[in-house]
């Protein structure tokens, strides 16, 4: 019974950490259309949030949560995905899990990206690596990490609060 217990425990916990999202299929969704996003999301467990439509002045924003709660508005992850017209796209992975963040960190420096910059500011560290063609942005506060994926390398200029 015991080992019965513990083998659905490492199930339910494995496949809880399964619909966490790879640096691999944050990459992909910046070229992907939202429908396909969707889909991806959606079988994987996760749950579509909201969205508002681009303007000339704001971007397209798509927000997807994974175990999202109605209750409280919580959810162990967050995904969202601001897109402009011929002009580069970004998504951004918010997560609470720190072997998720070790994971993702060790991919990013195994690329060949250049660390950029690393500054810690009001509360939050953030860390920047750069390739050819995108720029990830990790963002580390108390509780939460959060991964930036922008297309092209050069957005280091400007790339705090965005």
């Amino acid at each position: 019974m015991r080992s019965l217990l513990s083998l659905l425990f490492i199930i339910i916990t494995g496949t809880a950490h399964a619909q966490l999202l790879s640096l691999a299929e944050l990459i992909s969704f910046t070229k992907k259309d939202a429908s396909s996003i969707n889909e991806e999301l959606i079988a994987k467990n996760w749950k579509f949030i909201s969205s508002s439509p681009a303007s000339d002045d704001e971007l397209e924003k798509l927000t997807w949560a994974l175990s999202f709660s109605e209750f409280d508005s919580t959810a162990i992850a967050w995904l969202h995905i601001r897109r402009q017209k011929n002009g580069p796209n970004r998504v951004a992975f918010q997560f609470h899990d720190n072997k998720d963040y070790m994971s993702l960190i060790k991919v990013v420096k195994a690329l060949p990206a250049k660390k950029e910059l690393s500054n810690a500011i009001n509360n939050t560290f953030y860390t920047t690596y750069s390739s050819k063609n995108y720029t990830y942005l990790f963002n580390v506060d108390s509780d939460t990490f959060t991964l930036k994926v922008y297309e092209y390398a050069d957005f280091t200029n400007w790339i705090f609060g965005h």
